[in-house]
């Protein structure tokens, strides 16, 4: 188990939002280089994200074998592309 004799928990404030543009040793805390399930606020700083609902709920079948990899998944105009195999596959949101 790791010793944790010498540390001891900081609080501060989350309202530095998503920084790309910094080094890592300039950053102020509450700034964040990297944001999971949290999004930049219009006002300032981040906000956790509420929920999602899927685009798409169509599954890409396989074309010859189940260790397929999706290669590609792209969006032209209402219609949803994807390339799994040797086949390009389309469908509509909510389809």
């Amino acid at each position: 188990m790791a010793d944790l004799s010498q540390t001891s928990p900081s609080a501060f404030n989350c309202e530095g939002g998503l920084v790309l543009n910094k080094s890592t040793f300039m950053m102020q805390p509450g700034e964040a280089l990297e944001l999971r399930n949290f999004e930049p606020a219009v006002e300032g700083g981040y906000r956790r994200i509420n929920g999602f609902s899927k685009y798409v709920s169509a599954v890409v079948p396989f074309t010859s074998s189940s260790a397929e990899k999706i290669n590609m998944v792209a969006t032209i105009g209402d219609v949803v592309l994807a390339d799994r195999g040797t086949r390009i596959f389309s469908d509509t949101p909510g389809g």
